[in-house]
């Protein structure tokens, strides 16, 4: 009986739970605090006055330099060389040669920029503090202020095609534009949390994390939102869908949510680490990127779904 006995709890203890979320290294303890991938081998993440690049997937990251030592709120690729991040104090940056180079080019403005979003090679929007959005034509060169219609903080702006857009910010705020940013409309969000990212997976599809673990969904373009039941109270900063119905919510303690049925449940994904996480993206079905606090990178390569063995 006690050779029996001793057979299970050695079964039982070879039991074990391996997350599915591996941690890179990137070099850096610095927040980051935006990730993304113009193709599948080539990524960018930006932080506190940090660029770092991958041309592996995520095996290896060299540092680039951006020739600022402001803070680097949001990067995005219009192509394989040609992209931009935004940060404090009105910082724009743009590279046309893969990160080789950066310049700065003129926002006009001091105040802080959240993110960035472009619609085509030559026409992007930017967003960020007291209702700022910046708009560009000409790929970068000039940058023209809009009226938002709010002096809310904006932290994260989408658009689903080249007329339609939607920009999301504090106290539940939710603005939309169908004319590529000349008038914004307030929509009815039904919470006066902060709101910290906004992505659409289809054309009428769409979600917002913010405070307090709120997700909210819509699937009229934003005539109205429902609240999700995430099954957390942390703070979810970053939110990301590789078709309508498979997606990731990341934020604080190391957060991952994960959801295969358009946000009506969400699972708990172990991400192996407690650190905040700002940023997900995901350049398949099943490989994605979270990045955070203390320089956290992690990476999965079959959608973040925890293995025991």
């Amino acid at each position: 009986m006690k050779k029996i006995i001793s057979i299970l709890c050695l079964l039982l203890i070879s039991e074990f739970t391996f997350s599915q979320w591996t941690a890179l290294s990137g070099g850096t303890t610095n927040y980051l605090y935006s990730v993304y991938f113009p193709d599948a081998n080539t990524g960018y993440v930006v932080g506190s006055g940090t660029i770092l690049k991958t041309i592996d997937g995520g095996a290896t990251w060299s540092s680039v330099s951006s020739g600022t030592t402001n803070t680097l709120y949001s990067v995005y690729f219009t192509n394989a060389k040609s992209g931009y991040v935004v940060g404090e104090k009105g910082t724009i940056l743009k590279t046309s040669n893969g990160s080789t180079t950066w310049i700065t080019l003129p926002s006009g403005i001091k105040e802080d920029l959240q993110s960035v979003y472009f619609t085509s090679a030559k026409t992007g929007y930017v967003v960020g503090k007291k209702g700022t959005i910046l708009k560009t034509i000409d790929g970068g060169t000039t940058w023209t202020a809009l009226s938002s219609g709010t002096l809310k903080y904006l932290m994260s702006v989408y658009f689903t095609d080249a007329l339609k857009g939607y920009a999301v910010g504090d106290s539940g705020t939710i603005i939309k534009t169908i004319n590529s940013g000349t008038t914004w409309t307030a929509l009815s969000s039904g919470t006066t949390r902060n709101l910290l990212e906004v992505h659409f997976p289809d054309a009428s599809t769409g979600y917002v994390v913010g405070e307090q673990g709120t997700i909210l969904k819509t699937i009229t373009s934003g005539t109205s939102w429902s609240e999700l039941l995430s099954g957390t109270t942390n703070i979810l900063y970053s939110v990301c869908f590789t078709n309508t119905k498979s997606g990731y919510a990341v934020g604080e303690k190391g957060t991952i949510l994960q959801t295969i049925d358009g946000g009506i449940t969400w699972t708990a994904l172990l991400s192996g680490t407690t650190n905040l996480l700002m940023s997900v993206y995901f350049t398949d079905i099943k490989t994605g990127y979270g990045v955070g606090a203390g320089g956290t990178m992690l990476k999965t390569i079959n959608g973040g779904v925890t293995v025991t063995r």
